[in-house]
């Protein structure tokens, strides 16, 4: 009786004296693992985000001449403003990275080299055409995020690619990487089938 005694004593003087902020680890991979999103989760969130969001984004992108006050010596130019603007609500949403946006970044400063040596003030203006995150004017099948199928491709370290199969046979391919506890899009490419 008394070694149990004394067990229990020294069992419960161990488990007292843990500090407060201390963790098995047991606990703390348990915790881990319900906190930590599924890089599936994490695309599904991000396009339920953008369809919600998408209409305000894309404002005023590029300069231009409207057909109200038409000035044929304007011509299309990149609105770096509105772009940074576009970019900086994308990465504040924490499911896009800055490497995303810094892509983004690129593009917009070829697209106005393209400007500058092509001048044009009439049509769609040239790389503006579609929208960024979908790759086209269509909308994919957002509002049925439900039927789309994903597709583990890759797996490295703290990097996935995952495709995204829309039934309306659109197909992207997702560059995730995990930072911290959550899973954010370092990229997003369009897959074309045959």
């Amino acid at each position: 009786m008394k070694r149990f005694s004394f067990l229990f004593l020294v069992s419960l003087f161990i488990a007292c004296s843990r500090p407060s902020g201390e963790v098995n680890s047991e606990t703390s991979n348990d915790s881990l693992s319900k906190v930590v999103s599924s890089p599936e989760s994490a695309i599904f969130n991000f396009l339920k985000w953008y369809d919600v969001h998408r209409y305000n984004l894309m404002d005023d992108l590029v300069l231009y001449n409207s057909s109200e006050t038409r000035d044929a010596s304007k011509f299309y130019a990149v609105n770096f403003v509105a772009t940074e603007k576009y970019l900086t609500t994308l990465t504040e949403t924490k499911m896009v990275s800055t490497k995303y946006a810094d892509k983004w970044r690129d593009y917009f400063k070829k697209c106005e080299q393209h400007f500058k040596e092509h001048p044009s003030n009439e049509g769609p203006p040239e790389g503006f055409d579609y929208d960024f995150i979908l790759f086209s004017q269509e909308d994919p099948g957002l509002k049925e995020l439900n039927k789309a199928k994903t597709e583990l491709v890759k797996r490295e370290g703290n990097s996935m690619q995952i495709v995204l199969h829309f039934p309306s046979d659109f197909h992207y391919k997702y560059q995730l990487r995990l930072v911290g506890n959550q899973w954010i899009i370092d990229d997003i490419e369009p897959v074309y089938k045959n």
